[in-house]
């Protein structure tokens, strides 16, 4: 059987997610696939597997299969645009953009590790040398692109075109021109700004986009003398400002000053009319303008011997310089290379020196100091103070900075709409180098750094600890993080807006995919408006392993239950495998493919990986490793499902996140919806019964609606109507039980109490009369327990009986519907009859044997007299007990006069 497992050892038939604590068992369908569809040349190995041996997945529009091959456990399939892992004996895959693949390294001859962007490292074994140099350097040429035209998001734009991609949003559901959006959003007052087209066609400044929102009062002519004072032409401009305290946020790149302190008055002036506007709104102690500079002060000044520097507060007037101290580019790659060193070390997850090797790697501290940056300047905006950021060139740390902090302090920001026009307006318009800083093309490694990453770790990090905050959840932010880096859409392929508009080709927006259309990326816990908890100290920053570690290996058990965890002593291991990170050299660069050889065998130090927060589902260990713990549940072979690896990657061909919240969260509101559009067609089904009851013509009804409109609730009614009598007399009668309340049918029975009704209705439903604010009887308010309409006490004096759990209830009734009930006849209604005929004959036989002697002259007639009462006594009886079945028969309750003495 095949073998994954979490330690970072080169042992034969591995498919190996590396740095994994805590494993699980999991199954890999074999079976025969459908829809594989494309040109396939197959490697060198006889062995290699043909396309119907595979498990089957959804290709997308214009994606190709290369190439296929049977490692040790496993299968790869290669395509234009990834790279797909099939493991021989478990149901589980592992898909890798080719994009993404940033070092291969070939070591023990057959060894074949692939290290990510992204933070993940994957190793497999190939049955020979000669297979495991093919692929290396195949995969290795189709990794290293050179030009951005080479990326597969032009291939899949143009087959999209023509393929109905029903995962893909119709548009791209932002505006097309973020910069008026944005003026009529925040409501700038044209008094003092301005909307500038001094950059129309990218002429001005390559890296800004066309349209800028500027401070009024200043020639075109002094915005271009002071954009000549800061590096690349990248002068302050207003992206965005606050309703509430008018305060603006400014972004621009360091000042010229150099050496000697250099000064420039268009620059000076420029700043000097955020001072005016500010004036205008505090008439009386002005708030003053804080200059944040993102790096340290010893940074700032170092950077004067290059031309740089910062500002002088004697020549700014009313400014005030922060230093924030944020690393570099270069201390943030190298930070992010020892975070993943650490979970891809044999030895990084012991628990005597993990805490100490996290600390080591500065990752978490600097995406601490990023987040306080971000709070800082929020913190200063709502304050009043306005602020202007910049740090060397303007599109790295300030890009974080200011994009953080308007996440904070606007929560229109917090919608999936506002969040993609944030990047959009922040990152890609103002000039952040994708194409460099991701490595998409270019031969400059040293331009590389996980900026964009870092700032995604950074919401994430805001996301865990506010999650009803946002309007997107954790897959939103990891498909982002993973596509930044794919190559499927053309977001963030280039240095700026300028190159991109310069690319004659069109590709999709990956908007179209993350948006509000796309359920799985949509936080069902999100509550608009809830505030943001800032706690920044070092025990609420967590490593996102979601992102950075390995999830692609997922559980198929039944029921999708988490199988048994198993304790890490199982993994074999050495004592030399508990080794410490070091400073080392990346083993192979991708852009060495003309240098790369058979000798090229070196020790991968460089390259992180580890096992998610799901590890428990995620990962994949060998039976013959770790012993099975009683009670979890495998799948036979017989059992396996081909179609559940298709299941597993989702629509964007990358393997799919499945969040346990969230997707309870939905079949929880699915449940609810189910209930309520249940209750509806019961409820309409009540409704269609009471107009089928309306609109007919029985005598009954007009008799009750008759009885109900005079308000007559005595015991002169006939059997055709019902009667409500109040006499004590009648309480002894036999039918006194049915004549006080209406007895309903199982069948015809009403909606649980539990349906609700309404309290804010203020009079009455029927009768329209004001309802009293006290407790009055006569003018409280009631509601009908049928149609459940607030009444008062006039408009529903009846009650009627149900049976609720076993025991009979009186509930109150409006007359409307009072009149339309219709009476069940209780069992043994004939037998009670019966009885009522037998009473009566025995009363009259014994009243015949009864007489009155008063002489002899009378006794005949007292005897004539009696037989003549008491033949009158037993017709009534008679009539009585017919006339009360009777009534129950015709849907009706009958009495009679209580006998008095």
């Amino acid at each position: 059987m095949a073998k994954v497992t979490s330690q970072a050892m080169d042992i034969g038939g591995q498919i190996t997610p590396l740095g994994s604590p805590i494993n699980s068992y999991v199954e890999i369908s074999t079976d025969q696939p459908s829809g594989m569809t494309g040109k396939v040349e197959h490697g060198t190995e006889s062995s290699a597997p043909p396309i119907e041996a595979l498990p089957p997945i959804n290709w997308l529009p214009g994606e190709v299969v290369a190439d296929t091959a049977a490692f040790v456990g496993c299968h790869l399939v290669q395509t234009n645009f990834r790279l797909c892992i099939f493991s021989k004996a478990d149901q589980s895959v592992a898909v890798i953009p080719l994009m993404n693949i940033e070092c291969l390294d070939l070591r023990d001859l057959i060894n074949v590790s692939i290290s990510c962007k992204d933070g993940r490292v994957y190793r497999i074994t190939a049955p020979s040398y000669e297979l495991a140099m093919t692929w290396h350097r195949k995969l290795l040429k189709c990794s290293n692109r050179s030009k951005t035209e080479d990326a597969f998001a032009w291939t899949f734009a143009e087959f999209c075109t023509k393929d109905n991609c029903d995962w893909l949003a119709d548009e791209n559901g932002i505006d097309s021109d973020l910069c008026q959006a944005e003026w009529k959003r925040l409501d700038y007052d044209p008094d003092h700004f301005t909307i500038s087209d001094i950059n129309k066609n990218f002429d001005f400044v390559e890296t800004y986009p066309s349209r800028l929102v500027l401070l009024k009062n200043i020639k075109d002519e002094e915005i271009r003398e002071a954009a000549d004072f800061r590096f690349l032409k990248r002068f302050p401009v207003v992206v965005w400002k606050s309703k509430e305290t008018k305060a603006i946020l400014l972004r621009s790149s360091q000042p010229r000053a150099g050496i000697l302190s250099w000064r420039n008055n268009k620059d000076e002036k420029y700043l000097k009319l955020i001072s005016e506007y500010m004036a205008a709104y505090h008439k009386e102690n002005a708030p003053r303008t804080i200059i944040m500079d993102a790096r340290s002060y010893a940074a700032a000044f170092a950077n004067r011997a290059k031309g740089g520097g910062y500002e002088i507060t004697d020549y700014y007037p009313g400014t005030e310089t922060l230093f924030l101290g944020l690393p570099n580019i270069h201390h943030v790659r190298y930070a992010f290379i020892q975070l993943r060193n650490l979970y891809s070390t044999p030895g990084g997850n012991d628990p005597n020196t993990y805490f100490q090797n996290l600390q080591t790697t500065s990752w978490l501290q600097y995406t601490r100091q990023l987040l306080l940056a971000g709070c800082q300047c929020a913190d200063v905006l709502q304050n009043g103070n306005s602020v202007l950021v910049h740090c060397s060139d303007g599109w790295d740390r300030t890009s974080q900075i200011v994009s953080l902090a308007k996440l904070m302090v606007d929560d229109y920001y917090k919608t999936i709409k506002g969040f993609c026009e944030l990047i959009t307006r922040e990152w890609i318009e103002f000039g952040h180098k994708f194409s460099d800083r991701n490595g998409v093309s270019g031969n400059d490694a040293n331009e590389r750094s996980p900026i964009f990453l870092q700032w995604i770790d950074a919401v994430w990090q805001l996301f865990s600890a506010n999650e009803t905050s946002f309007e997107f959840n954790e897959n939103f932010l990891l498909k982002l993080a993973q596509h930044s880096y794919s190559g499927l859409f053309g977001n963030f392929l280039f240095n700026s807006s300028r190159d991109s508009n310069n690319m004659k080709k069109n590709s999709i927006s990956i908007w179209r995919f993350l948006c509000l259309q796309n359920e799985s990326v949509v936080n069902h816990l999100y509550k608009p408006g809830a505030p943001l908890e800032l706690d920044f100290s070092i025990d609420r920053i967590k490593v996102w392993k979601t992102c950075y570690c390995n999830a692609d290996f997922l559980n198929l058990s039944e029921n999708t239950a988490i199988a048994s965890p198993v304790r890490q002593d199982f993994i074999s291991s050495s004592p030399k495998d508990n080794i410490s990170i070091q400073k080392s050299k990346s083993s192979e660069s991708l852009n060495s493919i003309e240098q790369s050889s058979m000798g090229g065998f070196h020790t991968e130090s460089n390259i992180m990986n580890g096992i998610g927060e799901h590890a428990l589902d995620t990962s994949v260990i060998s039976e013959s490793t770790v012993p099975v713990r009683q009670g979890s549940r495998h799948r036979s072979q017989k059992e396996k499902d081909p179609n559940k690896v298709k299941e597993l990657i989702d629509s964007d061909g990358l393997v799919r996140f499945f969040d346990k919240i969230q997707i309870r969260v939905l079949e929880k509101d699915k449940e609810h919806k189910a209930e309520i559009s249940k209750a509806q067609v019961e409820a309409d089904l009540l409704k269609q019964k009471l107009e089928d009851v309306q609109n007919s013509s029985i005598p009954e009804c007009a008799n009750r609606q008759r009885y109900a409109s005079e308000g007559i609730h005595d015991n002169k009614r006939n059997s055709c109507g019902r009667v409500y009598s109040t006499s004590e007399e009648s309480e002894q009668a036999l039918s006194h039980a049915y004549s006080d309340i209406s007895i309903i049918e199982s069948s015809e029975a009403l909606p649980p109490l539990t349906t609700g009704y309404s309290m804010e209705s203020d009079r009455c439903e029927i009768c329209k009369k004001s309802f009293s604010k006290f407790s009055i009887s006569d003018a409280r308010r009631h509601h009908c327990r049928n149609c459940w309409k607030t009444v008062c006490e006039t408009c529903s004096p009846n009650l009627f009986h149900v049976v609720n759990n076993g025991h009979g209830v009186k509930e109150r009734v409006c007359n409307i519907c009072y009149i339309n009930m219709e009476v069940a006849i209780p069992e043994g209604i004939d037998s009670l009859a019966d009885d009522v005929s037998t009473c009566s004959d025995s009363t009259t036989t014994n009243m015949k044997t009864s007489t009155c002697s008063v002489g002899n002259g009378s006794s005949t007639a007292n005897t004539s007299s009696g037989s003549s009462s008491s033949s009158s006594s037993s017709n009534e009886n008679r009539h009585r007990s017919d006339t009360f079945v009777n009534g129950f028969r015709n849907g009706g309750l009958a009495t009679t006069p209580a006998v008095k003495g």
